[in-house]
């Protein structure tokens, strides 16, 4: 009721004081039931279901009530690093804890809340580290929340983890003061974290010290990243992230040691020093929700046990999830929340009636083999739903895979502890564990190799998953589908329809699909073609690929890609295509014939190559034709424009889609010197309805006269938030004097244009004021 209630506070926006005294009135009708010995059960679900939306609403008042004030304004920002997060060759991203903001007028303003910052270009040398304390110059956002259809949310994640706004910091504008804050025994298990990392790295070779930190100390960010996609693609993505498992191999590891001094005693002296060291490993992992979960389950079983009374699986489960909610609302919403809880309770329902089924199995291997098929059951539809991929070796896998984890969680554990005192003293177990990191790397990544190691689905109705969870709870039940009888028979295809007809989406027939997806500073547009041919132009940063057009592609059911275009190679625009090509068929990639000299663009090279996609070359005067489709090639010129300050930018595809009468004109990352020499030679060809204004807006001394050359009926800015000024003023100002109408990504969300070839519609996914065409 409690998690019901929080669920439904994300739906229901109601005020807090009205909850208040709805929480109140059920407070008292459930005082007044109990003490006359009437029925309650229904009261008292209304109260925690109340109590859960009112702390939710509270947490979400405390997030967000402090920055309010200083949403969207410059200043400087005084606080300090409370955790350095993974971030790209370019930029440095860290959480920050925000002590006070000075604005433009000189005026301070307390904040004591904690954002995220991106820093773009940070200055040689900076690394930020905990607790470091700094002077930013830049401004904080609020959050932006679901942009796109099947999209991530942005704003809802960052508030699980507890974390108010984004921050833009401003070239130069960051200044290391002196001193260090933050908490004593964060900063002690950050050091603890950073030391023993380091103790793998000296001993291993790097995908085996990743591997190895991965799994004992949950920092994924050390996994390679081929390991991590094999790992997430085959369903074993549990064992890199520090979760119930790891923390049953780290309590049997302390279990058997304390047991052992206390000659097998098991005395609270025992528990007690078990329970500490759960609680430095659930601090020295970063607290993350599994963990909290797995740790406080152990300890109320085992504190229940010493005191000589009895503990219901099920009951734990619930107390556990009761007090990590009242204390973390919204970590609901937290997908390791919610695969930690979904899995546990898989375990614990469906576990003893599967090993029903494997009784001539040995003992051991039967146990094994149902909890894994209990797990997975369990998580399936959140698997599908946000992920949508499944693999046909996720059960084998577990059972090959799990054993040798706990091996390398106790050699990894005795490693660290030695290595916390010696470096010479950890050598051995570093040792001893390197074959099995070598084995756990392998595999995986060979199995991933394999043509069918995963298979991607579209997400499914609700109904499917109310029906497949009747399944399983019919199974739990032991009600038996054999023999069939007349009223088992309707009720079977009673359901294949509900699952057939829901699973069919409303079918836009017989014309071109184009949607131009919020990727924030970058740029993806997806086209479906009459005879629903797939094409994506540029899909964002790895990023923005990952949590936005991945999951849009899947709600549109693509299974391939039948080409995908680059107009040219830079991070925010081909950085989304290494998830694409990792999720999808590809069936050919064409781009302009440029290449970026970084180690991203290398890999990317690489994985094309690997998944054996043909890459072509267009420059001006080609055609390509899907269909009733056609997409002129206008630029890059046959000879590369050179010496333009950007050379990458202003020799962009620029593409002149056309079916029937209607066209869209994308125009890439095109510049001042690029744009100049199109209108020179290409003038006559550029006239289209839709236009992508070039490179999100930034200023160009060309664009009035591009605009004039082109005549749309609508332009389509996509732009992010961003430290460029972008979209630049008097750009906006003559596309208004243009008189074509104008959707901005960073306004609009995503922006779905329709059209059978002679009428076009247009839509945004953001409700905004309605944008009319010339």
């Amino acid at each position: 009721a409690f998690a019901l209630g929080i669920a439904l506070a994300a739906k229901f926006n109601l005020p807090v004081p009205l909850l208040a005294v709805l929480v109140l009135a059920a407070f008292a009708a459930a005082c007044v039931l109990l003490l006359g010995k009437k029925p309650a059960a229904a009261v008292l679900f209304l109260l925690f279901c109340g109590l859960g939306m009112f702390s939710a609403q509270l947490a979400r008042l405390n997030l967000s009530a402090p920055l309010q004030p200083v949403w969207g304004q410059r200043g400087t920002f005084t606080g300090y690093v409370t955790e350095v997060l993974p971030s790209r060759e370019d930029s440095a991203a860290f959480l920050f804890f925000v002590e006070e903001m000075q604005g433009a007028d000189g005026q301070v303003l307390p904040v004591q809340e904690q954002v995220r910052v991106q820093i773009f270009s940070p200055p040689a040398g900076f690394m930020p580290v905990y607790g470091m304390p700094l002077q930013l110059q830049g401004k904080i956002n609020e959050p932006r929340g679901q942009r796109n259809p099947g999209g991530f949310n942005y704003a809802q994640y960052l508030a699980a983890h507890g974390i108010s706004g984004v921050m833009t910091v401003f070239p130069q504008g960051i200044t290391v003061l002196p001193g260090q804050k933050g908490n004593v025994l964060t900063a002690f298990f950050t050091r603890v974290r950073h030391r023993a990392a380091a103790v793998f790295t000296h001993h291993l070779p790097p995908v085996e010290a990743g591997l190895l930190a991965g799994m004992v100390l949950g920092q994924r960010d050390l996994v390679a990243e081929e390991t991590t996609a094999a790992y997430r693609h085959l369903g074993l993505a549990h064992l890199l992230a520090v979760s119930g498992l790891h923390v049953g191999y780290v309590a049997a590891f302390v279990f058997f040691f304390t047991a052992f001094f206390s000659r097998g005693r098991h005395s609270w002296l025992t528990l007690i020093v078990t329970g500490l060291f759960l609680l430095a490993y659930v601090f020295l992992t970063g607290g993350q929700p599994p963990v909290w979960r797995a740790a406080l389950m152990l300890l109320i079983t085992m504190v229940a046990r010493q005191t000589g009374r009895g503990s219901d699986g099920l009951q734990v489960l619930c107390a556990t999830g009761l007090i990590l909610l009242f204390f973390r609302p919204l970590w609901l919403f937290s997908l390791s929340f919610q695969f930690s809880f979904a899995a546990t309770t898989g375990i614990l329902l469906f576990t003893p009636r599967l090993q029903t089924y494997f009784q001539r199995l040995p003992q051991t291997l039967a146990a094994s083999l149902a909890v894994t098929l209990a797990a997975q059951a369990a998580v399936l539809p959140l698997q599908i739903h946000h992920f949508g991929i499944i693999s046909l070796f996720t059960v084998p896998l577990n059972l090959l895979c799990i054993p040798l984890v706990g091996v390398v969680m106790v050699l990894g554990l005795a490693a660290m502890l030695c290595g916390l005192a010696s470096l010479v003293a950890a050598a051995p177990f570093c040792w001893s564990a390197l074959p099995l990191l070598t084995f756990l790397d392998r595999v995986p990544r060979a199995f991933f190799a394999l043509p069918a190691a995963s298979l991607t689905l579209p997400p499914l109705s609700p109904v499917w998953w109310c029906l497949y969870y009747a399944f399983w709870v019919a199974f739990r039940q032991g009600v038996r589908l054999w023999p069939l009888t007349g009223r088992k028979i309707i009720v079977f295809f009673l359901a294949a329809n509900l699952i057939l007809f829901s699973g069919m989406p409303a079918a836009f027939g017989g014309g071109l699909q184009m949607t131009f997806l919020d990727v924030g500073q970058g740029l993806a547009i997806y086209l479906c073609t009459p005879s629903k041919q797939h094409i994506l132009v540029d899909a964002g940063t790895a990023q923005a690929g990952e949590a936005v057009v991945v999951p849009y592609l899947r709600t549109q059911a693509v299974k391939k890609i039948d080409l995908l275009l680059l107009t040219h190679p830079h991070d925010d625009h081909y950085g989304g295509m290494v998830p694409v090509v990792e999720n999808f068929r590809v069936a050919a990639i064409a781009g302009s014939g440029l290449r970026e000299e970084t180690a991203s663009y290398a890999a990317w090279e690489k994985l094309c190559k690997e998944r054996h996609i043909p890459y072509y070359t267009v420059k001006q005067g080609n055609v390509l034709t899907l269909g009733e489709l056609k997409i002129h090639i206008l630029w890059p010129p046959v000879d590369y424009l050179k010496n333009t300050g950007d050379d990458l930018n202003n020799n962009s595809l620029v593409l002149h889609i056309n079916f029937k009468d209607f066209s869209c004109l994308v125009t890439g990352d095109l510049e001042e010197a690029g744009l100049k020499n199109l209108l020179v030679t290409q003038r006559g060809k550029l006239k289209a309805d839709v236009v992508q204004i070039p490179h999100h807006g930034s200023r160009n001394a060309y664009l009035a006269q591009f605009l004039q050359a082109a005549a749309p009926k609508l332009a389509v800015i996509p732009v992010g938030p961003n430290p460029y000024g972008h979209p630049h003023a008097d750009v906006l100002a003559q596309i208004a004097q243009s008189g074509c109408g104008l959707y901005r990504t960073d306004q609009h969300g995503a922006v779905t244009i329709t059209s059978d070839g002679r009428i076009l519609t247009h839509a945004s996914y953001l409700p905004a004021a309605e944008v009319v065409m010339r």
